[in-house]
């Protein structure tokens, strides 16, 4: 199945599929969902859901913002951001349970045990990378608990934040980390 989803700036979205001549159908989710623009679905049941708008009843929907399939530089974002949060906010220990359910907020709590399981071994696995490496300055680890420190001045702001980008960066490339072997 091709598609084109989304929300917001759907107009600009169409119109560029359009300059770039694709012709997926294009579904937009909003306070309804129903397909806009576009080619018709290949496949019939797909046709046939798409065929009216759908009202959205009761909560709205939530995205999911990784998965345990994402690439860490995918991830990485996310917890960066949680990160600089807790460092501004004065929260600075956590732990990887607590920075995990930060970054899904609401949603947590619908994933079942498993699954929220396997989201906080991806999230520690790019604590432990990020700490072993541009991060060793801000971040510690003591047993459980992590802790971030970066200090209020802006330049230590701008550095950090600098660090970060580097980390992401660097997150795209493998590492003996990838392979299961230790740094001597």
């Amino acid at each position: 199945m091709s598609g084109v989803f989304g929300g917001n700036n759907f107009e600009i979205l169409i119109q560029r599929l359009k300059e770039n001549g694709i012709t997926y159908p294009q579904v937009k989710i909003d306070t309804v969902i129903q397909k806009i623009s576009g080619d018709d679905f290949k496949d019939s049941e797909l046709i046939g859901l798409f065929s009216d708008a759908v009202r959205i009843e009761g909560k709205p929907l939530h995205i999911i913002k990784f998965s345990t399939n994402s690439l860490h530089e995918d991830i990485a974002p996310y917890i960066i951001q949680a990160l600089m949060a807790r460092s501004i906010k004065g929260s600075p220990s956590f732990t990887t349970r607590d920075l995990t359910r930060e970054i899904f907020e609401d949603i947590w709590d619908s994933f079942d045990t498993k699954y929220q399981t396997s989201l906080c071994g991806k999230v520690a696995t790019i604590l432990k990378m990020a700490k072993n490496n541009q991060l060793t300055t801000y971040l510690k680890k003591d047993r459980e608990t992590w802790s971030i420190k970066v200090s209020d001045h802006w330049k230590s702001r701008k550095k950090f934040a600098k660090n970060c980008q580097n980390l992401i960066d660097n997150l795209s490339q493998k590492t003996l980390f990838d392979y299961g072997v230790k740094k001597a």
